[in-house]
């Protein structure tokens, strides 16, 4: 099993990825996708009183965590006991120099067309995590 936070510049753009990696049409039920949507770039800020006077800044990027854990996707779940993440064959798509920061916590990402695989060890407080937590390894 192995989990991947993932960051595309649209829903379409994601769904073209899932259905490249033969996500959407999984019939053994060995994917799980987590469609998080936009989060919070810039909380809101509140007076004393609960008024809110600046509001939240959204990102408009579409955020998915995506779980693998069946047979079909065994190439990406064992790697004798090293960091599952990091050998992906999914993952190695990425890392090929297209390394980038974003966020008031650098959180690194790697970015392939409109989709970019977030590397896990710089996420401060994920947004939802799977029941039991998210694995990486």
């Amino acid at each position: 099993m192995i989990d991947f936070m993932l960051k595309a510049d649209t829903q379409a753009d994601f769904d073209t990825l899932a259905i490249q990696e033969g996500w959407l049409d999984d019939e053994d039920g060995g994917v799980n996708i987590d469609r998080i949507d936009s989060i919070v770039a810039t909380p809101a800020v509140i007076d004393e009183d609960g008024n809110v006077t600046t509001p939240a800044v959204l990102d408009p990027s579409y955020y998915v965590n995506v779980r693998l854990h069946s047979a079909k996707f065994d190439a990406d779940t064992q790697h004798d006991g090293e960091k599952s993440y990091e050998r992906s064959d999914f993952a190695k798509r990425f890392y090929a120099g297209n390394e980038k920061s974003f966020g008031k916590r650098p959180t690194k990402s790697y970015r392939l067309g409109a989709v970019e695989l977030i590397d896990p060890e710089t996420v401060g407080t994920p947004v939802r995590v799977w029941a039991g937590g998210m694995r990486y390894d």
